[in-house]
């Protein structure tokens, strides 16, 4: 069964994020140097281990805490408790693959790129927008209510999203993902 949205994803929302929020995040290992090798390595079990992301305390810390900082309303407003953790990844992006086109209500996002390039652009309710290139080793953290699109710069982009929410294929309410559409309708209410 295809359950339908409850709510009006157009409605405006009580608080929401500007792209000042968005943090870029640079994989380091011990006193700010940056990975140059992300492996694979052989390990003693004779295995091959490769390194994902690897940020430091300092950087990363806050941002935890952030992450499952839900606001209620927004979650009360889907009717479903979609709060949780997970993570996917993106693979088998294309040069010129355009992807994302999305924004989130509740979700926060950390995105890590592990492989090939990519062009982020950001916007916010407010229109205030920000461009980035990432590459290996990069990457952003995404709060919610932040429009992003992705274009990719090289073949065999992937990425990796850490989320503080969880998903069911077949409920389309527990996506948490809104168009272009819905994002330009609210900023017209702001």
């Amino acid at each position: 069964m295809v359950e339908r949205l409850i709510f009006n994803p157009n409605e405006r929302p009580e608080q929401f994020t500007s792209v000042a929020e968005v943090r870029i995040l640079s994989s380091y290992v011990t006193n700010n140097k940056p990975i140059e090798n992300f492996g694979p390595f052989i390990t003693k079990s004779e295995v091959r281990l490769s390194v994902l992301f690897a940020y430091n305390f300092a950087e990363i810390s806050a941002l935890i805490k952030d992450l499952f900082n839900y606001e209620e309303s927004e979650v009360e407003r889907i009717g479903y408790d979609i709060r949780g953790f997970r993570s996917y990844e993106v693979a088998g992006l294309i040069l010129g693959t355009i992807g994302a086109l999305e924004f989130h209500r509740i979700r926060k996002e950390i995105i890590t790129f592990n492989n090939g390039r990519a062009r982020l652009i950001l916007e916010d309710l407010k229109g205030d927008k920000r461009d980035f290139i990432l590459e290996r080793g990069d990457g952003i953290w995404m709060p919610q209510f932040i429009f992003h699109t992705y274009e990719t710069l090289e073949d065999d982009t992937r990425l990796t999203v850490i989320a503080n929410t969880l998903l069911d294929p077949s409920n389309p309410a527990t996506a948490d993902t809104y168009s272009r559409e819905v994002f330009e309708s609210i900023k017209e209410k702001l």
